[in-house]
């Protein structure tokens, strides 16, 4: 699978797919409220007609029940398919957002920028950072197919952590990253979005931990991450994955992150927006939990998807499998069912993904 991003600042003529693709569109049209649509593309083959001027008719979706022309003036178009292609387009892919240093000292902070286009160079002149910090890329910045580059707040401090780098790294920029996370943007010449992340240092982009004990001798659950304030870096898996997607990051195994290292490229199960309905269920009334799975690595769908629940107190969780209401390319929409329960019954659930590649996921 990889995600297409073009921006509408010139007439786009038609693209055209191998395979069946899974289209978003984000409007910024004044005639249509920014929203996120969802649509499966008419046809397996061949181009698809579709350009600024020119409505583009959106089939039902399952996910969204929403149909219609649609006129896009300005916007961005995300298009994921499950064979990939040439329109590939760099992405980032390393993060150092909050250095180990005490006091900290931003200038150590950086990030990395990988090509994983297979068919040529992309010329960067004019690129810019625009959300996060701010760096404009130099004229004659050329990102060669499969490398990658280092933009650091400091080039000079940078290579005194990283003597042995060899790559490219240039810099430094303006501002600084967020140590509790925000959305890092990376932007084309003319200012289209390419690619942008929104880190954090919980939920997804950190792991749950025991603290120690306050003076109270309470002792809940926090979010810690190494990569806050620990000298590791956020590591994207997978390149061909929205970067907004915190399961698609993995906290660098090496003290100082992999700067220059080839992207990790690992299979990887996702598990999102999950919600369970009747939001507040009456004693007779079973709950039904949906979430959509989207196995990543090779186009196919999650062999398997459970929903573990259990009243709060007991000691072990109920599995019940999940089934599947709607499918579209790897990405897969699965619902459980947790049986009704006395009045005021507090029940608690998770969700487990099995890939077919042995990779797994869990939320929350």
């Amino acid at each position: 699978m990889r995600i297409f991003r073009i921006s509408f600042h010139k007439r786009i003529e038609g693209l055209s797919f191998t395979s069946a693709a899974l289209l978003t569109i984000t409007s910024l049209d004044a005639f249509c409220p920014p929203a996120r649509l969802a649509a499966a593309l008419p046809g397996k083959r061949g181009p698809i007609p579709f350009s600024p001027e020119s409505p583009f008719m959106f089939p039902r979706s399952p996910l969204h029940g929403w149909a219609g022309p649609l006129r896009l003036l300005t916007g961005l178009i995300t298009a994921v398919t499950a064979t990939g292609g040439a329109l590939a387009a760099p992405v980032i892919s390393e993060l150092m957002f909050h250095p180990a240093s005490v006091p900290e000292d931003t200038r150590q902070e950086w990030l990395e920028i990988s090509n994983p286009s297979n068919s040529g160079g992309t010329d960067l002149s004019g690129w810019k950072i625009s959300k996060g910090i701010s760096f404009t890329f130099p004229n004659g910045t050329v990102l060669a197919p499969g490398a990658s580059l280092i933009v650091a707040a400091d080039t000079a401090v940078f290579m005194a952590e990283h003597s042995g780098f060899t790559g490219v790294v240039m810099g430094g920029w303006t501002g600084r990253l967020s140590n509790a996370g925000e959305n890092v943007q990376l932007d084309d010449a003319a200012g289209g979005k390419v690619d942008e992340i929104f880190y954090s240092d919980e939920g997804d982009w950190a792991l749950r931990a025991r603290p120690v004990r306050d003076i109270y001798g309470r002792q809940g659950w926090a979010w810690e991450s190494p990569a806050d304030g620990g000298g590791r870096t956020i590591e994207r898996l997978r390149l061909d994955v929205a970067g907004d997607f915190g399961q698609n990051w993995r906290i660098s195994g090496t003290a100082g992150g992999t700067p220059g290292a080839v992207p990790v490229q690992a299979p990887m199960v996702g598990i999102r927006n999950v919600r369970h309905f009747p939001a507040i269920p009456r004693p007779s009334a079973s709950v039904t939990v949906e979430a959509v799975v989207d196995d990543a690595m090779d186009g196919t769908v999650a062999p398997s998807q459970t929903l573990f629940w259990r009243v709060d107190g007991a000691s072990d969780f109920t599995a019940v499998p999940m089934t599947e209401t709607w499918r579209q390319g790897s990405q897969t929409t699965v619902q459980g069912v947790v049986p009704p329960q006395a009045p005021g019954t507090v029940v608690e659930y998770y969700v487990r993904a099995a890939g077919d590649l042995g990779e797994t996921a869990t939320w929350p």
